[in-house]
């Protein structure tokens, strides 16, 4: 890892009381951004589902333009989903290296610094806000809309067979 995370960094207090001040708006800022790409997530799921069980119940589709015409939609709308949690997964990256180096230069990674043999955040974190991090919800978040695609395809498509 990266030797400058178990550097002693020096702070003045009026710095040390900023850091302390803003690390709690960064934080819930980060949680936001969490709940936010869950919400999207379920809401784009639940609403593919409504829109693909109204299709497939829908006698009037019989042509294959329609239902052509319908699958480019769903996908179209899926598209958007998958940009808005790309989006949001950049914001939430920019907010987790802020919070990184506030950490560091709280010496939060520094042993000895808060606890006598041990830093007081373990070296894992190290990579918070880096691009190796791995944030679960953005992990699952494109294999569940590309299932998504997937299976709207299936459903629309097979329906009418």
């Amino acid at each position: 890892m990266d030797n400058r995370y178990h550097e002693k960094i020096q702070l003045s207090t009026s710095d040390l009381d900023a850091l302390k001040l803003i690390y709690p708006a960064i934080v819930g800022e980060l949680e936001w951004i969490r709940s936010t790409a869950v919400r999207v997530l379920f809401w784009a799921s639940s609403l593919t589902f409504v829109i693909v069980g109204w299709i497939v119940s829908n006698e009037n589709v019989d042509s294959w333009q329609q239902r052509l015409a319908l699958t480019l939609m769903v996908l179209g709308f899926l598209c958007v989903v998958s940009f808005l949690i790309g989006h949001l997964k950049r914001y939430f990256l920019s907010a987790a290296t802020a919070i990184n180096r506030a950490e560091r230069a709280m010496n939060a990674f520094v042993i000895g610094a808060y606890l006598p043999d041990e830093p007081l955040l373990p070296n894992e974190w190290m990579v918070f806000g880096k691009t190796d991090w791995k944030e679960p919800i953005f992990q699952v978040a494109q294999p569940i809309i590309g299932i998504l695609g997937l299976i709207s395809i299936a459903a629309i498509w097979l329906a009418f067979l």
